[in-house]
């Protein structure tokens, strides 16, 4: 007890001491005053429990651990917003952000929120958040957060996720399923995602990769896969790449006056599993019959016949015998489509026969569409003094692509998973266009090979003087590299051309990259025309065409040149899954 007392009394007199100014003292040190405070819910369908956080902001860091109901709070004594977050689970990272102004903000942490990130950056949220500094905290604001979370609740709607009824996914009211308490809207959405995950064999990394590619700040990678609007759709059962969904269709015919292209498309609603489609514009159902052992490749009721491609988009023979291409609906912004594009297609004068055409374009934020390159049976190009036209949104879908109060037609486009765009643009007079962005085509390697299917499309004149177009049946391509030349970007291959099983037939082909003839066009390819000696050791002649490889679709559309227009042949072509 005395040694108490005496303890206590030496404490007084020290405190007197500090009170009295003490001689020189010491002053009491001062608590350090929060400047920002981030809360939020960690949760997957489930709450994070245990889990650390990390905040990096604008000029400082935090951690936390979070609670078994997934509910974490960071204190910054330095920094401010914005910030970006990362929860480490068991499975996985996940990331989210927190914008705005003020010192108090809540930010929750679940797939959701990844996918956010993912579509607000156009790249990696991991490699993001380590590099992350001030310089870079400017990617984060509240508007372009609040346009990718618009962007991600339309994706997570088109495959049957409708977000927009728990309000908002990065600050709203976030409630984990945990011991006995039951998860809140928002966590039951998340367990929707989780199950539609594993049923689609789909890993949230690769949604998170696919919703990452659909916006016009990403890197195109050219892969050929499926967008994420397709990601957790069902598939039919003999083909991963076709998905239940909208599909717009567009098969070229000619029209009346006015109709500017519209008679020549249409929308369907896909039923994978069952493979029915149904017209939006008449009920009209159609049944699709999975051809046996080929995946894939399907026939219509009636007389059609249709490939599909990795991407979603399919080429086909319609009932009525004509050429035409499918893909996904899709809201593309007309800003994303700015930029430099090459065209390949065929079009014709008043009622001549259709002939072979391509252009180069440049397309305006604001849909200004200029014409800096025509080239007339894809071989003379000149630069066009009136070549400019307007995009504009149709209500009905993509584009109407005006040129003048009676030169008009439709223009649409879809992003394929590694975010490429491709432009369909069909004309009232039957015209049929393909578009691409501009770029440098690479050699492949010796041995390389690709196989896949077309529909090819030709003149025809059932009567002197009147023409219209026919297609054939889809049919089978292969062909593998033999050869590659450096000095002028030209490879040789060896092209099936009969794959019936006794007597498979091939010949060589040469092909050059970047090229039209001798005219440097960058992204088109010209096959050569040439005498060649098949595999039966007959003499064959390889006609000459011109292709363009819409990047990142799996699709390519060709056209034969013929010095006879009549002649004219053209196809696309589906690169087999």
């Amino acid at each position: 007890m005395r040694r108490l007392i005496q303890s206590l009394s030496a404490f007084a007199i020290a405190v007197t001491v500090v009170a009295c100014g003490g001689g020189g003292g010491t002053a009491a040190p001062t608590v350090p005053v929060a400047t920002l405070s981030i809360t939020g819910t960690a949760a997957t369908g489930a709450a994070v429990a245990g889990a650390a956080v990390e905040a990096k902001c604008n000029g400082g860091t935090g951690t936390a651990t979070t609670a078994a109901d997934g509910t974490y709070t960071i204190t910054l004594t330095t920094g401010s917003l914005p910030c970006v977050l990362k929860v480490t689970t068991p499975t996985g990272a996940l990331y989210s952000v927190a914008t705005g102004t003020g010192t108090t903000v809540k930010a929750n942490i679940t797939p959701f929120t990844q996918l956010i990130v993912a579509n607000l950056l156009g790249s990696d949220p991991a490699a993001f958040f380590t590099a992350f500094t001030a310089a870079n905290a400017t990617t984060l604001s509240a508007t372009a957060v609040a346009a990718a979370q618009v962007k991600v609740v339309d994706i997570l709607k088109s495959n049957g996720i409708d977000a927009s009824t728990v309000g908002d996914l990065l600050a709203g009211s976030l409630v984990a399923a945990s011991g006995s308490v039951t998860g809140n809207a928002m966590d039951k959405l998340l367990d929707s995602l989780s199950t539609k995950l594993a049923a689609s064999s789909v890993t949230l990394a690769d949604l998170t990769v696919s919703v990452q590619q659909a916006t016009a700040t990403a890197t195109p990678t050219g892969v050929v896969s499926l967008p994420a609007e397709l990601a957790l759709r069902s598939a039919a059962i003999t083909c991963s790449a076709l998905r239940s969904g909208s599909y717009q269709l567009v098969v070229p015919q000619v029209g009346n006056p006015g109709t500017f292209g519209s008679q020549s498309t249409e929308k369907i609603t896909m039923d994978a599993p069952s493979l029915t489609a149904v017209s939006t514009s008449d009920g009209g159902t159609t049944t699709l019959s999975a051809l046996s052992g080929i995946p894939c490749r399907f026939s219509i009721t009636g007389t059609g016949d249709l490939a599909v491609a990795q991407s979603g988009v399919f080429a086909f023979k319609s009932k009525q015998g004509r050429l035409g291409i499918g893909f996904p609906v899709q809201n593309i912004a007309l800003a994303d489509l700015a930029g430099d594009w090459n065209l390949l297609g065929y079009e014709r004068d008043v009622t001549g026969p259709w002939a072979p055409a391509s252009a180069n374009v440049t397309v305006g934020s604001a849909g200004q569409f200029t014409v800096t390159k025509d080239c007339a049976g894809t071989k003379i190009c000149t630069t066009p003094g009136n070549g400019t036209g307007t995009a504009v949104v149709n209500a009905a879908g993509g584009f109407d692509l005006v040129f003048g109060p009676t030169d008009k037609g439709r223009m649409f486009a879809y992003r394929a998973g590694g975010g490429e765009i491709m432009l369909v643009i069909v004309n009232q007079d039957g015209g049929f266009e393909f578009g691409t962005r501009v770029r440098t085509l690479t050699l492949p390697t010796v041995n390389a090979a690709s196989q896949g299917w077309f529909v090819s499309q030709s003149n025809y004149s059932p009567s002197p003087g009147v023409y219209d177009m026919v297609a054939g049946n889809v049919q089978s391509y292969a062909n593998t590299i033999t050869a590659v030349v450096t000095a002028d970007v030209s490879i040789k291959r060896i092209n099936v051309t009969d794959f019936t099983p006794i007597t498979v037939t091939t010949r060589p082909e040469t092909i050059f990259l970047n090229t039209v003839v001798t005219d440097p066009r960058n992204g088109y390819s010209w096959r050569k025309p040439e005498a060649v000696l098949n595999s039966l050791n007959a003499t064959v002649n390889v006609p000459e065409t011109v292709f363009l490889g819409l990047r990142g679709t799996g699709v390519t559309f060709s056209t034969v040149l013929n010095a006879n227009p009549g002649g004219t042949s053209v196809s696309l072509n589906i690169a087999r899954p």
